[in-house]
């Protein structure tokens, strides 16, 4: 059997974390593959300091993309050592090369958009206290929300699957189980 490939779609504080967090309720073995844990440990091991702007891992992530996107995604597989049964959650995904490389190279590959208004994004990027959240006040949310790798987010809406509004309450345990259903 093949891996089971799920890709997590949304802009910052869309609630893609909580979805993943649903979805390994009902697979405890799947392994989330974060981009932007990765990217925080190269940054790390090649001493880049972005605890205070995000700005620099989207510029790096940008940068390995436009590179090969297909070995940055390789590469970031690898990184997380699957095994070939299990599910892959992709947390977080930002580029149609990404998301493109994942349909094409895996059989089993499905995508969920979440789709959050701006004001509940931004209430949430507050409250969650990161270091590299701190003092950003709504207009500075709106231009990190207009970088060009949050704008390319939007796009992928299109493509997706599965399209949720966690804010407007829906049945996300049962909708996703329905999508997981479809294997």
């Amino acid at each position: 059997m093949k891996n089971i490939v799920i890709a997590i779609i949304g802009e910052i504080c869309s609630g893609k974390s909580t979805i993943a967090e649903k979805i390994k309720e009902l697979d405890p073995n799947c392994l989330t593959i974060s981009f932007g844990d990765y990217l925080k440990e190269y940054c790390k091991n090649n001493n880049i300091s972005y605890e205070k702007n995000r700005k620099i891992l989207q510029d790096i992530g940008q940068s390995f993309i436009q590179k090969d996107a297909d070995m940055f995604l390789k590469d970031v597989i690898e990184h997380y050592n699957p095994h070939p049964r299990q599910i892959l959650l992709f947390e977080g995904i930002r580029h149609t090369d990404i998301f493109f490389s994942l349909k094409k190279n895996f059989e089993n590959f499905k995508s969920i958009f979440i789709d959050e208004p701006i004001d509940i994004r931004y209430k949430r990027y507050i409250l969650r206290e990161k270091d590299i959240d701190r003092n950003v006040v709504f207009e500075d949310f709106i231009k990190i929300n207009e970088h060009i790798v949050e704008i390319e987010i939007k796009s992928l809406k299109q493509y997706c699957e599965l399209i949720l509004v966690p804010s407007a309450k829906p049945d996300i345990q049962k909708q996703i189980s329905n999508l997981l259903s479809r294997y």
